[in-house]
């Protein structure tokens, strides 16, 4: 039965399309019993873009009626949806003593002249 109703809800959506000339229909409904919220996008072409903008109002609109059913003010919301602190520190940085681009230059500079060193002296080694 709730196939035979989507795949009427699809015909009049795509008769909907034709009449009005629009891109886009969205079907809102709720169950009875939970009352979760669904939606239905139809569209001749529907992008990832489109549906997810669409998506998120529909999230944003149940969240608001959500606040309304429970009676929360605005300053209890603001704390709900204010944004939390997030940092990252990389573990291999904090294991790494801290050197100037000096330092590291002359580090880099003083293996290599070890790495040639090294190399001259095993071609220069008579067999």
């Amino acid at each position: 039965m709730k196939q035979q109703m989507s795949q009427h809800l699809l015909e009049n959506q795509a008769d909907i399309l034709e009449e009005a000339g629009t891109d886009y229909v969205l079907s809102l409904s709720s169950e009875e019993e939970t009352g979760q919220l669904s939606a239905l996008l139809y569209a001749e072409d529907v992008s990832s873009s489109v549906a997810n903008d669409v998506e998120t109002t529909v999230q944003r609109v149940k969240e608001s009626l959500a606040t309304l059913e429970l009676g929360l003010d605005e300053a209890e919301l603001a704390d709900i949806y204010a944004p939390i602190s997030f940092d990252t520190e990389s573990a291999a940085s904090s294991l790494t003593p801290d050197r100037t681009e000096e330092e590291t230059f002359q580090a880099q500079a003083i293996v290599y002249v070890l790495l040639l060193s090294s190399i001259f002296q095993l071609l220069c080694m008579e067999p």
